[in-house]
């Protein structure tokens, strides 16, 4: 297992929200997330909450998103995390695996049928 790959990862999917999921949490989104990003939340959440200075870095990312050397601070809080806790990042692996692939899918609208339509029926 790649650890800093994977904690790269779960930092550039969570980057967009982390503003709402430090102030609000994961029932605040709605709609308009990935499902696979509020249950990546979930599982990294307790984490970031236990440790200060992974929870200052995360703060940092959702203030300044587009800031390298802020991102690249978090994103090596977070590999030390996974490095000494085997059991979350055995959990995050297939979790971001699928997120990365595009597997998962937006809560909302559904498309079927062979005409194709998009729309509750």
């Amino acid at each position: 297992m790649d650890i800093p790959l994977l904690a790269s990862s779960a930092v550039e999917l969570l980057k967009p929200y982390l503003g709402v999921l430090l102030t609000a949490g994961a029932g605040a989104v709605g709609k308009d997330v990935w499902v696979g990003v509020k249950d990546l939340w979930k599982k990294v959440e307790p984490k970031i909450e236990a440790k200060p200075e992974l929870k200052t870095a995360a703060q940092d990312v959702a203030a300044h998103p587009d800031d390298t050397e802020k991102v690249a601070k978090l994103t090596e809080a977070l590999r030390q995390l996974l490095e000494g806790d085997a059991v979350l990042a055995n959990e995050l692996q297939p979790l971001i695996m699928r997120l990365k692939a595009g597997r998962d899918i937006f809560v909302g609208n559904t498309i079927s049928g062979d005409r194709n339509s998009i729309g509750s029926k």
